[in-house]
């Protein structure tokens, strides 16, 4: 990011600029900064610096102090133990955002300049003090007048504080370019990179109109999954600033100590799992953000789990949804073959990288849980362990691998809570025979067959085409006269190429057909799939023999 402007005439940036200096200078961190070009205010005095294993703990608490757009880095910082180090990491997840409520008053003020209209006119009833505030929104209960919902909750986005994030971010951006510039070990860690991962992770909390999508996104898939509710979104009471949906009664479970008799607790911490698995690996979703603040137990009957907050959600591609379901597998199996190769298929290994030796650490990672009763492996640990080991050989990994582990930890320790007896290994187990019926349902393997059946028609049909116009252009130029006699080797490569595309055609009906026959033996497709299959292997060993 480039200043338009100098910092220091920019006054009201300048102003906090000072006040962040002074913050870190307070505990002890500003040397690094008397290195680098910054403006430092005058008369800067600096503590006593902390000892190098203290560092965590004094940014830490400097970063509490600056207020929410430190501490809203700080958490996001805590989740990617890829970036950091162990010991910030630990440092870091001990930040929390509750701060005081702002007044009904600057409330009232901003609902009405939402809504276009008086709160009396909206609301039958509005409770003035705050069911929830952080530092960014402040929740609200309250009763509509009219509508087929009325327990709503209302979220409201604190007045002037997009405005304060965005100076602090513009200082940050100022700061991790002069920090890159004469430190080579902070351009090993790429704070600019981070600095805009954080930005495009708290703008997108900032706009309340996002996390309303995110839950329509998830609602379908929570009506299938017993014993797990989610708020329903209501439109013309939303904007980017305000967000109402249903209230869900509960109590969160981070407060949760005793659980009647009559609530199932096994039941709930499998919805739970169910709920968020199926959404990763199925439709591409996570919930970014799932502690246990964030789900509300009600113990009516056996239980309900009301999930909330989806201000941060994740979306994976198909590829990479794929990918992670091949990765939970190997770990719930501890197959460190495959963990290393769906490693080398994820991520960005660097030019030195020893194979050899990162196989060895894998496997003396997943060595000591072989042959342990399922209920006694630690999936989510292993998984984390697995990120520290990437780190070690300088792998980057994608940043959805890394919320997708941490998300992984975070759900494992709330079914924990759920239920002391839920292990995510065991659990893991029958998830995954779900996970593969899924992958090779018929409507599965009929979408990846007409995915191969089209790539392989572009293949075959592109590809001669593009080569003879290589040649063409190639034997126009006079480049390489010995060209002259390639173009009937590219003839019969390409009815080679044109056969093989048949043979993996004829392979994969085969395999649909078996699986199918043995998945739905009178499934009608049966009698179409064999006599074609036969049909295709015939022209198949035609044009084999021809090509040979």
């Amino acid at each position: 990011m480039t200043w338009a402007i100098p910092l220091r005439k920019q006054i009201s940036n300048w102003s906090r600029f000072q006040e962040i200096m002074r913050t870190l200078a307070k505990h002890g961190l500003s040397a690094w900064l008397e290195e680098t070009d910054l403006p430092l205010p005058k008369g800067l005095k600096s503590a006593h610096p902390p000892s190098e294993e203290a560092v965590p703990t004094h940014l830490r608490q400097a970063f509490e102090e600056l207020g929410p757009t430190f501490i809203k880095l700080g958490q996001i910082l805590s989740t990617r133990p890829d970036l950091l180090p162990a010991d910030y990491i630990k440092e870091f997840s001990k930040l929390t955002d509750q701060i005081p409520a702002i007044g009904f008053s600057e409330v009232r003020s901003l609902l009405e300049a939402e809504m276009g209209r008086p709160l009396s006119d909206v609301f039958e009833s509005f409770e003035k003090e705050a069911l929830a505030a952080a530092s960014i929104s402040q929740v609200h209960r309250a009763r509509l007048a009219e509508g087929e919902i009325k327990e709503v909750v209302v979220k409201v986005q604190r007045p002037g504080i997009e405005s304060d994030i965005q100076s602090d971010i513009q200082i940050l951006y100022f700061v991790a370019g002069a920090l890159e510039r004469f430190r080579k070990a902070f351009r090993l860690y790429n704070l600019t990179g981070m600095v805009e991962e954080f930005q495009r992770s708290i703008y997108e909390e900032l706009d309340f109109s996002l996390e309303a999508k995110n839950i329509e996104a998830f609602s379908e898939h929570a009506k299938e999954i017993e014993g797990v509710e989610i708020p329903k979104v209501v439109w013309p009471l939303s904007s980017k600033r305000v967000l109402t949906m249903s209230e869900l009664k509960g109590s969160p479970l981070s407060r949760l100590e005793v659980f009647p008799e009559t609530v199932d607790r096994s039941y709930l911490s499998e919805s739970v799992a169910r709920f968020f698995l199926e959404g990763i690996f199925f439709n591409g979703l996570f919930h970014c953000d799932a502690h246990s603040g964030n789900l509300l137990i009600s113990l009516e009957g056996k239980g309900r789990v009301g999930i909330v907050d989806f201000g941060m959600v994740g979306r994976l591609s198909p590829e990479l949804r794929e990918k992670l379901g091949r990765l939970f597998l190997s770990l719930v199996t501890q197959d460190y073959q495959s963990l290393v190769r769906i490693y080398s298929e994820i991520a960005d290994f660097g030019g030195q990288f020893n194979l050899r030796a990162f196989k060895r650490d894998v496997e003396r990672l997943l060595q000591p849980n072989l042959g342990r009763p399922l209920k006694e492996v630690d999936v989510g640990q292993l998984m984390m362990d697995s990120v520290q080991l990437a780190h070690k050989y300088q792998i980057r990994l994608p940043k959805d691998l890394i919320l997708f582990y941490r998300s992984i930890v975070t759900l494992e320790h709330c079914c924990r809570r759920l239920d002391p007896d839920f292990t995510f290994s065991q659990f893991g187990r029958s998830f995954s025979r779900l996970m593969i019926r899924k992958r090779f349902s018929l409507d599965s393997l009929s979408k990846d067959f007409l995915r191969m059946i089209d790539g392989l028609r572009s293949l075959s049909s592109d590809l001669p085409l593009q080569l003879k116009h290589l040649l063409t252009k190639l034997e126009e130029n006079s480049l390489f006269p010995q060209l002259k006699g390639i173009e009937e080797a590219l003839l019969a490569s390409e009815k080679r190429n044109r056969a093989l595309a048949l043979s993996v055609i004829l392979s994969g009906l085969l395999i649909s057909s078996a699986l199918l026959l043995a998945l739905q033996p009178q499934h009608p497709l049966n009698w179409v799939l064999w006599p074609l299959t036969g049909v295709v292997g015939i022209f198949t060993a035609f044009k084999l023999r021809k090509a040979s």
